[in-house]
């Protein structure tokens, strides 16, 4: 938010009426408090500190811009709140923030860590208000169309549902997700990794051996010694179908497990 700071003066020199809101808390907003007092903007710089959800929504709609000026962001959702606002969103051009804005169509990207480049497209999106109106538009369609929640889940489910394709071949399994095989990655870790992968983490989407041996490439005997240990472990519980088929799922603790293999 430093470079925020010392984009406002050159705005400033351009729009001498524009006004700064920073919200949210944090242990740097003394810092940026007294490096907008050095600046000489202090008067057009407004910390709300935290603030409820309703209280933002309604600063995105009451702004001319929401700027996103950071160093790094894995995911920019706080760019796609300010697009469902219907608010133009000025972003640096890295990690998330980068995929989701799509350069004066959806938003203005600028270089990061670099106050001219943000002053530059602060004054853009303002001194421009039919970009500006087509930004926001495009920017509340995209949001509709690529990151509604409903059509998110659609997609995550059918990447789940390739997976369990009954006529995948193991070796598209393989393919798709080398980890499994790394020669360093323990069997029983593979076993838990498949069976995250593969959704079996209820009694509803449980597996049996047989779909997991043969994804694995691992024996039915080996398999079902992998499986009792995770089941001491307490890592894996299963159950008996209407069959008598034995199904396993993964437990809290074996969710867990599968997520170090991650960090």
């Amino acid at each position: 938010m430093h470079v925020l700071i010392g984009a406002i003066p050159k705005v400033l020199a351009t729009m001498p009426n524009v006004n700064f809101v920073i919200v949210g808390e944090g242990g740097m907003k003394d810092y940026l408090a007294k490096e907008a007092w050095d600046f000489g903007v202090a008067d057009h710089v407004f910390f709300t500190g935290f603030v409820n959800e309703d209280t933002l929504i309604s600063i995105y709609r009451a702004s001319d811009a929401a700027v996103f000026p950071s160093l790094y962001e894995p995911f920019g959702i706080t760019a796609l709140e300010a697009m469902a606002a219907k608010t133009p969103v000025v972003v640096t051009d890295t990690g998330g923030l980068a995929e989701i804005v799509q350069h004066e169509k959806t938003g203005v990207k600028v270089y990061v860590d670099n106050s001219d480049s943000l002053a530059w497209g602060i004054l853009r999106i303002l001194k421009n208000p039919k970009m500006a109106d087509r930004i926001r538009e495009n920017g509340y369609q995209q949001l509709l169309k690529q990151y509604d929640w409903d059509k998110i889940a659609e997609r995550t489910m059918g990447v789940y549902g390739l997976a369990v394709k009954a006529k995948l071949r193991p070796e598209a399994i393989r393919m798709k997700f080398p980890f499994l095989i790394f020669e360093e990655c323990p069997e029983e870790m593979r076993v838990l990794l498949l069976m995250h992968i593969l959704g079996a983490v209820d009694a509803e989407n449980a597996k049996r051996p047989a779909e997991l041996s043969e994804l694995l490439g691992i024996g039915f005997a080996r398999l079902h010694a992998l499986l009792q240990n995770l089941l001491e472990s307490g890592y894996v519980t299963c159950y008996r179908d209407d069959l008598r088929r034995l199904r396993y799922f993964l437990t809290k603790l074996g969710i867990v497990k599968v997520c170090t293999a991650f960090s």
